[in-house]
């Protein structure tokens, strides 16, 4: 079996040393049969590059808007100007280049005996955003009490406002 020189080996080490591989590593130095062994001067922490996110690698995300309301995951949403529809305490779990999603509560007038003194239901409500065009949602859909609720950007019933 043919042995590596070891010269070459110890050339290997040195230039492995000197590009920072292997973290703290010593020099071994041979001459004339005399093994030195040399610890580095300082040691240097190797850094891996920090990662870095930019708007070209990464979509911007789209906003929401109603009425003279424009930004990302509003607190309450309102579908009528009576009051009757206006969902509140949104939690958004979700809210991508594509969909947003999000659950509130919004009360469903009885209008029993009349519409002014009626009770008041309130009941869950869950709200999707899609079809992002122009860095804003386009299309909402509301479900609340068993019955959906689908709307266009520029058509009724598009949410009056939000907050």
């Amino acid at each position: 079996m043919k042995r590596p020189a070891i010269t070459s080996l110890f050339a290997v080490a040195a230039a492995l040393a000197a590009a920072g591989c292997g973290g703290a590593t010593k020099t071994v130095v041979r001459t004339k049969g005399v093994t030195e062994t040399k610890a580095p001067a300082h040691t240097t922490p190797q850094k891996t590059p920090a990662r870095t996110t930019t708007s070209t690698n990464r979509a911007a995300l789209p906003v929401f808007i109603a009425g003279k309301w424009t930004g990302t995951k509003p607190a309450e949403i309102d579908f009528s100007g009576d009051a009757s529809n206006i969902v509140t305490a949104i939690h958004w779990s979700l809210w991508t280049p594509t969909t947003a999603v999000g659950e509130g509560t919004s009360g469903i007038q009885s209008c029993v005996p009349n519409c002014a003194s009626g009770k008041v239901k309130y009941v869950t409500t869950a709200i999707t955003l899609s079809a992002p065009r122009g860095g804003h949602f386009t299309h909402i859909i509301e479900i609340r009490d068993g019955r959906s609720l689908q709307a266009r950007y520029g058509s009724p019933p598009w949410p009056l406002g939000a907050s």
